[in-house]
């Protein structure tokens, strides 16, 4: 009777110790998800990081840049076209200042190369308080032209920039709505006033 009940008891504790075991293993896997959890969220910061380092360098790469937006196809040297817009939008800017870019350049079509418009152009300033100040009096003045037709000038942002500048369009304007002047900081992010 005595056997009996050493090995009723025998039995429960192996069964503990079997269910201690189960729950050790639970326990140390549920750690190890827990450390990979813990490491692809480290790695997905240091990723996006990475994103961010980048865009900044090619904000800083593009920094003294202009683009200039539907100006017609010519077989005209681009730095002398340049230089036309600016003697006929902003004389006295001229006058002020050397500008004479330092590089000058049509972009390539990239959606539909067989779409008739107009190549995009890109201007490197040799300083970007340069380029700021034509920004600047480009806004000014509200309507740029070239020949009697209008063109637009503006900065020109990395790739990623300008998608995270797109993606707040539509806050953007929902913003308005409730005069709450909004405006994009630099490379983008928004701000805005109540």
């Amino acid at each position: 009777e005595m056997r009996s009940i050493l090995n009723g008891i025998n039995k429960g504790i192996n069964k503990v110790n079997k269910e201690k075991d189960q729950m050790k293993t639970e326990r140390t896997n549920l750690e190890d998800r827990k450390a990979k959890d813990t490491q692809s969220e480290w790695q997905e910061i240091r990723c996006q990081d990475y994103k961010n380092n980048l865009r900044s360098i090619w904000d800083t790469i593009k920094g003294p840049n202009i683009h200039l937006i539907g100006i017609t196809e010519e077989n005209q040297d681009v730095e002398q076209l340049f230089e036309e817009i600016m003697m006929e939008n902003f004389p006295n800017l001229v006058k002020e200042m050397d500008i004479k870019p330092q590089e000058a350049q049509r972009i390539p079509k990239i959606r539909d190369p067989k779409r008739p418009t107009p190549r995009h152009i890109i201007i490197k300033m040799p300083k970007v308080k340069y380029k700021e100040r034509i920004l600047k009096a480009a806004r000014e003045k509200q309507l740029v032209t070239y020949k009697g037709a209008p063109i637009r000038l503006a900065a020109d942002f990395s790739k990623e920039t300008m998608q995270d500048r797109r993606a707040w369009h539509k806050i953007f304007k929902v913003m308005k709505t409730q005069d709450l002047q909004p405006r994009i900081l630099y490379p983008a992010k928004l701000s805005f006033r109540v």
